[in-house]
C-alpha cells in the first residue's frame, strides 16, 4: 500500500516473486466479484504458482473466496468447464498492491499490511537509489538472500520457535 503511484509497491512485489522463483513476476488483475475471484484462485492454484500478485487494486479488498484461500491449507472447487471437483494444496504467497488500499470483511486479520511512503510529491522522479537496477541486483544476489532467510529460520527454530506479538487468522 502507498499514498500515491510510483512509490515502489509493484517493485517490492516483483522482488518477492524474483527471490522466491528466480523468474519475472506474473501480475494479476484483481477481480471485481466473488465468483470471478473463486475462478481465478482455482486457475492459479492448479498452475502451482508459488507467488500471486494482484497489482494496482482499486477496490476494497474483500471476497469470501479470497478470505477463504488466505488461511486454507487446501482449496476445493469445481474445475472450470467441467463437473469435476479439484482439491489442491494452497502453498502460494498472496500479494496485492494499490494506493490507499482498503480491507474489508475478514481480510484484515488474515494479512500483513505494508505501507510504503516515499515522502515525495513525485516519487517516480526519484533517482538517488543505492542500486540503479534493484531487480537485477536482487536476481544476482538471490542465493545469498535465500541463505540468509534460511539462517534466520534456523535461528528461530533453535530458539524454540518463539511466538511473535502479531496474531493472524
Amino acid at each position: 500500500d502507498a499514498p500515491q503511484p510510483g512509490s515502489g509497491k509493484g517493485l517490492l512485489a516483483k522482488l518477492v516473486f524474483r527471490i522466491a522463483t528466480g523468474t519475472h513476476a506474473e501480475m494479476e488483475i484483481f477481480p471485481r466479484d466473488n465468483d470471478e475471484m473463486r475462478k481465478k484462485i482455482s486457475t492459479i492454484l492448479v498452475s502451482s504458482r508459488p507467488v500471486v500478485c494482484f497489482d494496482n487494486v482499486e477496490s476494497i479488498i474483500y471476497h469470501e473466496a479470497l478470505a477463504g484461500v488466505l488461511t486454507a491449507d487446501r482449496w476445493s472447487d469445481r474445475l472450470l468447464g467441467t463437473n469435476k471437483r479439484i482439491n489442491i494444496p494452497n502453498r502460494a504467497v498472496w500479494i496485492a498492491t494499490g494506493n490507499n488500499i482498503q480491507l474489508g470483511g475478514d481480510i484484515p486479520r488474515r494479512c500483513y499490511l505494508i505501507r510504503i511512503n516515499p515522502n515525495s510529491g513525485r516519487p517516480e522522479d526519484r533517482n538517488d537509489f543505492r542500486f540503479n537496477n534493484l531487480e537485477h541486483t536482487v536476481l544476482h544476489a538471490r542465493m545469498p538472500i535465500i541463505l540468509q532467510l534460511l539462517r534466520w529460520a534456523k535461528a528461530w527454530v533453535l530458539a524454540g520457535k518463539p511466538a511473535g506479538a502479531l496474531r493472524l487468522g
